[in-house]
C-alpha cells in the first residue's frame, strides 16, 4: 500500500556498498506486514505476522497496515505505521529497528481511529495521521503515541473532503 525510502544517519546495510545508508519500506496491506528491504532490494527486516490479520503486540500483527513514516536517528530507525485502512486494528505502531536489524516495539495506540489511512513525521515530534472515516487530520506526539488532538478544513466534501494522504517536507532533525 505505502512505500517509504529511508536515508540512514548510520550505516544501516553494512555490506549495502554504495547502498549501505538506504533502507526501502514496503507497507504490505493485504500480507499484514511492513518489510525493510537493502537499497540493492534484499530483505533484512519484517514487521509483521505474515499472513495474519490482527492487533497483537506479541507478536506484533497489522491488520490493513497503509502507510508508515520512516525516521533514522543517532543510530536507530523508527518505523510509525497507520494500521486499520479497511481492518479492525484502527491504531499507529511505532518500532525501532537497532543495529542487527534487532525489532522494539514502543508503543501502540488503543483502537481509536477509523481506517488510518496515512501518516508523516514532522521533525518537532510530531505524528500527523489521516483518520480518514472520522474526517480527522490528528496530531500525535511521536515519543509517546499522545493524541494530541485534531483538525478538519470545515468543509464537508463527501469523500472529496476526507485526508487520505499527509506528507511534511523534512523528515530530518
Amino acid at each position: 500500500h505505502g512505500v517509504s525510502v529511508e536515508q540512514c544517519d548510520h550505516f544501516c546495510n553494512p555490506d549495502g556498498g554504495i547502498f549501505s545508508s538506504i533502507r526501502i519500506w514496503i507497507d504490505d496491506f493485504v500480507g499484514h506486514t511492513v518489510t525493510g528491504f537493502t537499497g540493492d532490494g534484499k530483505q533484512i527486516v519484517q514487521l509483521g505476522t505474515p499472513g495474519i490479520a490482527g492487533n497483537g503486540t506479541s507478536p506484533l500483527q497489522f491488520d490493513g497496515v497503509s502507510d508508515s513514516a520512516i525516521v533514522s536517528s543517532s543510530g536507530l530507525s523508527r518505523v510509525f505505521s497507520s494500521d486499520g485502512d479497511g481492518g479492525a486494528a484502527n491504531r499507529v505502531v511505532a518500532v525501532s529497528v537497532a543495529s542487527g536489524n534487532r525489532v522494539h516495539l514502543d508503543w501502540a495506540t488503543p483502537q481509536v481511529y477509523d481506517n488510518p489511512h496515512s501518516i508523516a513525521y514532522h521533525r518537532s515530534g510530531m505524528l500527523i495521521l489521516a483518520d480518514r472515516e472520522h474526517n480527522q487530520t490528528r496530531l500525535l506526539d511521536a515519543s509517546s503515541g499522545q493524541d494530541l488532538g485534531s483538525w478538519d478544513c470545515g468543509l464537508n466534501l463527501g469523500m472529496a473532503g476526507k485526508p487520505f494522504g499527509v506528507r511534511t517536507l523534512s523528515t530530518q532533525h
